[in-house]
């Protein structure tokens, strides 16, 4: 379900970094809501198992290997994407755990 509100999402040309808080907070709320109904004593994990399509794994990389191989502007920008990325993802969890009590 996340995967295709993503898709929606990115048809519709929603900015990438609100697609990524909206696609965190559904799927984070979808899976600790399902979580908790079965009884399972790990709605956390749940919450935060159901965002890794979002990890921005492959632009990481390549920020580490462009400046590895000596592109520092190019590579600190695109860990800078990355990161912010990172920053709306935990905002969509963050506010998944809120909504369903699970925040500390």
């Amino acid at each position: 379900m996340g995967q295709h509100l993503r898709l929606q999402l990115a048809l519709r040309q929603v900015n990438i970094f609100l697609n990524t808080a909206l696609v965190s907070f559904a799927t984070s709320a979808l899976s600790g809501l399902t979580a908790r109904w079965t009884g399972s004593k790990t709605v956390d994990m749940a919450m935060i198992a159901a965002v890794l399509l979002l990890i921005p794994g492959v632009p990481s990389l390549n920020a580490q290997n462009d400046i590895l191989e000596g592109h520092p502007t190019l590579g600190s920008a695109r860990a800078v994407w990355v990161v912010i990325m990172l920053v709306f993802l935990t905002v969509g969890v963050w506010l998944g755990q809120m909504v369903l009590g699970e925040g500390r």
